[in-house]
């Protein structure tokens, strides 16, 4: 992937880092749940894995993707380190399951 891409794409996970910690900060003061958003998911897309193509039996896919991107928000790091993080990590687990889902290729 190119620079200015990573760089693009590393740029949105903060919005969405920031974004994320906005709501996390209202459930708390509401006392209140299920705000989550779910902007990781088209930031896999553009990192190339079609999370769309995935079928029941794969959905623990979609659960790690989630996972992954909330265990992130809740470290005590800068927004941008965050994000950085979350690209990193996203970045491997694509790697990875693009080697054992091959057909969940963005095309």
């Amino acid at each position: 992937m190119s620079t200015k891409k990573e760089n693009i794409i590393i740029d949105l996970i903060e919005d969405s880092v920031i974004a994320s910690r906005i709501f996390d900060n209202i459930e708390k003061i509401l006392d209140c749940n299920g705000l989550i958003i779910n902007s990781w998911y088209p930031i896999v897309y553009l990192m190339g894995i079609d999370l769309d193509k995935i079928i029941t039996k794969n959905q623990h896919l979609q659960d790690e993707y989630l996972e992954t991107f909330e265990m992130y928000i809740k470290k005590e790091n800068s927004n941008r380190d965050t994000a950085v993080l979350v690209y990193k990590k996203f970045d491997d687990m694509i790697k990875e399951h693009l080697k054992q889902f091959p057909s969940l290729r963005v095309s």
